[in-house]
């Protein structure tokens, strides 16, 4: 589960970014799902799985547990917040 920091309209800036990203040709993106996103600086986006998976497995911690996923499925999660106003994606 991705939670989100407090900030108005987060899910939407955060959308926005990642579909940038998209465009320029990165479709995964990892982050820490034991803390919450407040900014794009909480993502980090790859090209491709093999890549995600790495950082992930680097990067993972007892108290910091990093996750990969898609990102257009985090793009379609932050579409459904946006229209909920809810403050968590539910994977």
């Amino acid at each position: 589960m991705v939670e989100l920091g407090t900030k108005a309209g987060l899910a939407t800036q955060l959308r926005e970014y990642l579909e940038e990203q998209n465009a320029l040709g990165f479709k995964w993106v990892v982050y820490d799902s034991d803390n919450p996103v407040f900014s794009k600086f909480d993502l980090s986006c790859f090209v491709d799985s093999t890549a995600a998976f790495a950082f992930e497995r680097e990067y993972q911690q007892i108290f910091n547990w990093h996750q990969s996923i898609p990102i257009s499925d985090m793009i379609y999660q932050l579409k459904k917040l946006e229209k909920l106003g809810l403050p968590q994606i539910r994977n």
